[in-house]
């Protein structure tokens, strides 16, 4: 976009935001999402019939890291303006939340922190290998060659229970 444009835009919005103010006399101004660029943070809101680029999905610009929110394309949203730039303030709907920091914590981490899939799905198939066994061909008891008790109380335990796999404990809602 040549300068003489972007002066031009500038201008048109601040001739916009005036008469909205004017009429209106909003603090923040309500539109719809028209695209949204997640990699540059920032999306397209169309207010009545014009369209705001450039408007930042989060309240600082060149952000790479923290809290971001995506709007859906068609929703609403409100926009606030730092200086002669727009940011979003308030989303009707959102399509996903991305969190990139050292630290997320919910209800205050008293449970410790959740389980990365790699290590669950060790863990499931150590569990698999010893349920095989129990399972399997029956253990004797040495001296009598009984089967053993420790075998067949195991296989009453785990009768009828279903074996989860790793992606059955998966939520791919939320990622890590």
């Amino acid at each position: 976009m040549s300068e003489y444009r972007s002066k031009i835009i500038k201008v048109l919005h601040m001739i916009i935001d005036y008469r909205i103010k004017q009429k209106w006399n909003l603090q923040s101004i309500k539109g719809i999402v028209k695209s949204v660029d997640e990699t540059a943070r920032t999306c397209i809101v169309t207010v009545d019939t014009f369209d705001y680029p450039g408007v930042w999905l989060q309240g600082i610009s060149n952000l790479t890291t923290g809290f971001l929110q995506v709007p859906t394309v068609g929703s609403q949203v409100l926009m606030g303006r730092i200086d002669n730039n727009y940011y979003i303030t308030l989303f009707s709907k959102l399509d996903k939340v991305l969190i990139d920091t050292n630290l997320v914590q919910f209800n205050g981490g008293k449970d410790g922190g959740t389980p990365k899939s790699s290590e669950i799905g060790k863990m499931i198939d150590i569990v698999t290998q010893l349920v095989t066994i129990i399972n399997g061909t029956p253990v004797l008891e040495p001296g009598n060659s009984a089967p053993s008790a420790l075998q067949v109380a195991m296989q009453g335990a785990i009768a009828g229970k279903e074996m989860p796999t790793l992606l059955t404990l998966q939520n791919n809602s939320i990622k890590q």
